[in-house]
């Protein structure tokens, strides 16, 4: 837009005086390396840059190409700006107010504004890696850290964040490093650094401001929260109290509903009802706290010190979280202030199917259509589905016990989006490195069980979810270059570089097939192809979807809503909060609704709710593996009622290659 292309222009006009000085220097700095051409560190600095570099050529591109961001991370920043004011879903502090800026300003609809916003999560990768190289240098020692980095960012998951899906896992990776690296740099201070308490505590309070940047993005940053509060317990007044702080940990998951106990006895094969979950929930609360108790009986001079350290720490998080929460609770209307998490949504419409909520919507079922809600079909079974395809579907201990390593070595579920790198199994044997028994070595003992906690919390509240547990990944790759930095003798060392080094081929390899199953892609940012033909090579019924629904949502304004199944497409439907009325990623809705598997009878109930076309995701079952699996069997439901020419729905599209099908309902 003008506007945009305007503010780009003033900016540097009003401030010249920095970006000259700032531009002066970076043409003119000067490092000096003292090593020789074939050295490690120059191999490991060239691939880590050739990484970052094809990675970001890879989002020189003019749309999203992933599921998550079509949906989530690019989608929400354009409605934003669509909207042009505050939305819903964008209620706390996060990374997509950042991606926006490409959207707002250079226009809502530009090919340049998309490339920026792209090129803005691209950075998080960036900064997620300054971050690992950073904590290395500062505790491995000179030269170290940029193995780590490279560790972590060659992980394909990783690398997943940085050129296909633009998650924002990386942003939340980085805030929950740099809280890392301010507390540890607060707790073990180097040689000739040991200032007083009150010159180091600021550390504390920066730690927890990025801890509430993370928890932001997204709430999974309190796993890092809670090891690096238990990693401050234990440090400061004793290791008993690291202990403390574990158990009260699982007591507050359990009583904010991020641990179901139900579910997990259920996993375990027990009685779902066998303990109560506030029975749990103060069983541990006496536990932690009669642990840490003692504790500080034992150690009474130190007791003061960890107190004003932790209220520190929850202080500078609370300071951080602050002004969103508060704006959430003026969007709520709450005259006394509340935690709250979230925004009101007053723009997305309400459908009504159990007609429970009727003169609040006018998208409710009559009597004559009702369903009956505790019909077997209205039990839903996606979470099940979504969940069992990252940890499987085992009982009993073993299945969580042994689910990083199920994890690792992909038996649970495969594809590039989850794999990590079989570097990782090593990570037990850092318990043999002579430096971690060592005096020196106490800040990598604490950051070993920091580690272990965030994988326990992982393995039992983030369902197997790799991205989800993001935050461990930093003592996993400190730890794998601590063998290299860290192991005495040259055996040894050389047995960890070798595996270590077959481990990134493994990752590099993997990357690689990735560009030659993307390399069409390379076409836009070298010239060869123009964004409007990329995107009807790429994606050719988008357009015209996007142009039948917008008119049909002004031309049928008692049914102006569009049924979605599957997780694609909405970034292209200019504020979709309010067009897509369901987005049935696993047909739990649709199975509801075809509860009588009646054609008719169901197209009546979608007209009913107000939904006027159907746009269907057709590799929708095929994040299940099971072909006689619950989801399976929803979507050949699906499939056979659109197919059925008793509904009379209209196809306009039905492309299995590219996997859409869209339908008018009469």
């Amino acid at each position: 837009s003008v506007f945009g292309w305007g503010l780009l222009m003033l900016v540097p006009a009003l401030l010249y005086k920095q970006p000259l000085y700032w531009g002066k220097q970076f043409l003119n700095a000067r490092w000096s390396v003292a090593l020789p051409w074939y050295s490690v560190l120059i191999l490991i600095t060239w691939f880590l840059m050739s990484y970052l570099a094809l990675n970001y050529l890879n989002v020189v591109r003019p749309f999203p190409i992933g599921w998550d961001d079509l949906g989530s991370y690019l989608n929400r920043p354009r409605q934003l700006v669509s909207y042009g004011s505050f939305i819903f879903s964008m209620q706390t502090f996060q990374w997509e107010y950042l991606t926006a800026l490409g959207f707002l300003l250079f226009g809502f609809n530009s090919t340049f504004g998309a490339t920026v916003s792209l090129v803005t999560n691209w950075m998080e990768g960036l900064l997620a890696v300054l971050a690992v190289f950073l904590f290395g240098r500062t505790f491995l020692g000179r030269g170290r850290g940029l193995l780590a980095a490279s560790l972590y960012y060659a992980l394909p998951l990783v690398g997943h964040f940085s050129f296909a899906d633009m998650k924002i896992d990386n942003a939340v990776f980085t805030m929950g490093a740099l809280a890392t690296l301010c507390t540890f740099t607060f707790l073990f201070p180097r040689e000739g650094d040991e200032d007083p308490w009150k010159k180091r505590v600021m550390w504390l309070c920066l730690a927890g401001v990025f801890l509430g940047f993370g928890f932001g993005m997204k709430v999974t940053t309190i796993m890092v929260a809670m090891s690096l509060g238990a990693v401050l317990l234990g440090s400061l007044l004793g290791n008993a109290a690291f202990i403390g702080a574990v158990v009260i940990a699982f007591a507050v998951f359990v009583k904010q509903g991020a641990l179901d106990m139900s579910r997990l006895l259920e996993r375990l094969n027990y009685n779902p009802e066998a303990v109560s979950p506030m029975v749990f929930v103060w069983l541990c609360i006496i536990v932690g706290v009669s642990i840490i108790a003692i504790t500080a009986v034992f150690h009474r001079d130190r007791f003061r010190i960890t107190l004003l350290s932790a209220l520190v720490l929850v202080g500078g998080f609370a300071g951080s979280i602050f002004p969103w929460v508060m704006h959430n609770n003026y969007q709520h209307g709450y005259i006394i202030p509340r935690l709250s998490l979230g925004s009101p949504n007053n723009v997305s419409p309400i459908i009504d199917k159990f007609g429970t909520r009727v003169g609040e919507t006018p998208y409710t079922l009559p009597p004559e259509l009702s369903i009956d809600k505790h019909h077997e079909t209205c039990e839903p079974s996606g979470g099940e589905e979504e969940l069992g395809r990252y940890w499987g579907y085992r009982k009993g201990w073993s299945h969580y016990l042994t689910l990083p390593f199920r994890s690792v070595m992909n038996l649970d579920s495969a594809g590039y989006y989850v794999t990590t790198q079989p570097a990782l199994l090593l990570f037990p044997l850092l318990l043999l490195l002579p430096f971690f028994w060592l005096r020196k070595g106490r800040w990598f003992r604490w950051m070993w069980l920091s580690t272990l906690f965030i994988l326990l919390e992982w393995s039992f509240l983030a369902h197997g979810i790799p991205w989800y547990g993001i935050g461990v990944f930093l003592g996993l790759v400190i730890g794998l270059e601590a063998f290299i930095a860290k192991t005495p003798d040259v055996l040894n060392r050389s047995l960890a570089a070798f595996f270590i080094t077959i481990s990134l081929i493994i990752c590099v390899s993997m990357r690689m097939w990735q560009f030659e199953t993307q390399r069409n892609l390379f076409e836009y940012p070298l010239g060869k192809v123009s964004a409007e033909a990329l995107r009807e090579r790429t994606i050719p019924h988008y357009d015209d979807i996007t142009d039948i629904v917008l008119g049909r949502y002004e031309t049928i304004p008692e049914r102006p809503l569009l049924y979605r199944v599957g997780t694609f497409m909405p970034y292209f439907i200019p504020k979709n909060l309010e067009v897509i009325g369901v987005s049935d990623h696993q047909l739990d809705f649709f199975n509801c609704l075809h509860q009588d598997r009646d054609a008719q009878k169901t197209v009546e109930r979608f007209k009913a709710l107000g939904f006027n076309s159907i746009i269907f995701d057709t590799n929708t079952a095929t994040i299940e593996r099971d072909p006689n699996g619950s989801l399976h069997q929803k979507v050949n439901a699906f499939t056979e009622f659109l197919n059925n020419p008793e509904s009379g729905l209209q196809i306009i599209i039905n492309d299995s290659g590219a996997g859409i099908a869209f339908l008018l309902i009469p």
